[in-house]
């Protein structure tokens, strides 16, 4: 009869003690069956906890969908109801998510460590390259051809472990989730001829010469300073370092109303098709021979990318071997201040200390 149905539905849904996923007991009315029985509710996939009656309070997680069966006086009678046991799907979804939060605590420790270990690296490294600049310059400390030689590659080579700490410190900034960007109006060219001019005695050494093209109608640019700067020395500076001899061109312009690009090519080795589908990745080289036949990490151009799109830009690139590579970066007039995925902002000393001294650059401004 329907009302010993009805009754026994109740019972079924007391026995079953029924929990929320906080572990909270539902009252019998708050069920997903009480609701369809009670309320005519319509109760689809809802997920309760369950006591499994086996003895050894084993807790599972249904997943329960409730129907009311209303009867010839419009009555809810009964209930057809629906459980799916997910409690393996729910236990290996929750491992997964304590995976993951242990895997964010473990990247966050890393990331400090890097951090904490390359500001120990750069104070005496700093010292360093001082000391031998006090050595190469003051006159009441002369020194001998062979001594000077030796200083020269001692300032060289520590500038070179300065500039991988320095890249270690960005990455690991950009991996702990910081960043600032600090906007100001400037002139494009301006930042260009810098850069230019810290890459000039670099590029003399081989031969490369370096051209800056910057179009007439090139407008001032609301952007981070100190960010493009560095987008520019790591590209010019790969530029310099993957060509044997020949030329870089850095270009600049408008593209519309409301974006500019930045573009720097070069006539060097290039980079085989296949390498460009993770050229940007971090610690990653087109080849790992040239980890050995040239200074890197590999963590240059993945800061460069990071560096574009936290100022809102996009950066592609176009190579093959043995006919050079050209990058090219579109950005808006007008960035906008924001929050990104990392500060790449190095402490005041810093900003300079990398940057290295460039005789008498060679600069040829295309006509």
């Amino acid at each position: 009869p329907p009302g010993e149905f009805r009754d026994g539905v109740q019972a079924l849904i007391a026995d079953m003690a029924l929990r929320d996923l906080q572990g909270n007991l539902l009252p019998a009315a708050e069920t997903p069956l009480g609701r369809a029985l009670e309320r005519g509710e319509h109760v689809s996939g809802e997920h309760v906890q369950i006591i499994r009656g086996n003895g050894k309070k084993e807790e599972g997680v249904l997943a329960v969908s409730a129907t009311p069966l209303v009867g010839d006086d419009g009555r809810h009678e009964g209930v057809v109801a629906v459980f799916r046991d997910i409690t393996m799907e729910v236990t290996q979804y929750r491992d997964l998510m304590d995976a993951y939060s242990r895997l964010r605590e473990h990247d966050r420790l890393k990331s400090a460590f890097v951090a904490n270990v390359s500001h120990e690296l750069r104070t005496p490294l700093n010292v360093i390259i001082g000391l031998c600049q006090l050595l190469e310059r003051d006159r009441r400390l002369p020194l001998a051809p062979l001594q000077t030689e030796a200083v020269g590659r001692m300032e060289r080579n520590a500038r070179t472990l300065l500039e991988l700490v320095n890249d270690l410190l960005d990455y690991s900034r950009l991996e702990a989730g910081r960043s600032a960007l600090h906007l100001e109006e400037i002139e494009v060219s301006s930042v260009i001829d810098e850069v230019i001019e810290d890459y000039a005695g670099d590029a003399a050494e081989k031969q490369i010469r370096l051209f800056a093209d910057v179009l007439p109608d090139m407008p001032r640019v609301r952007t981070d300073r100190h960010r493009l700067e560095q987008v520019l020395s790591n590209l010019i500076s790969n530029a310099v370092k993957f060509t044997p001899a020949g030329e870089i061109r850095i270009s600049a312009g408008p593209l519309d109303r409301e974006h500019w690009f930045l573009e720097v090519s070069d006539t060097g080795i290039g980079i085989s098709t296949d390498a460009l589908d993770f050229i940007f990745e971090e610690f990653r080289q087109v080849d790992d021979r040239l980890t050995r036949l040239y200074n890197g990490v590999g963590l240059g151009l993945a800061i460069t990318r990071k560096i574009v799109e936290l100022l809102e830009g996009e950066i592609k690139v176009e190579s093959a071997l043995n006919s050079g590579s050209r990058f090219h970066i579109t950005w808006p007039l007008a960035a906008h201040s924001r929050t990104g995925t990392g500060s790449l902002v190095l402490p005041p000393d810093t900003q300079t200390a990398a940057r290295p001294l460039a005789p008498n650059p060679l600069r040829v401004r295309a006509g």
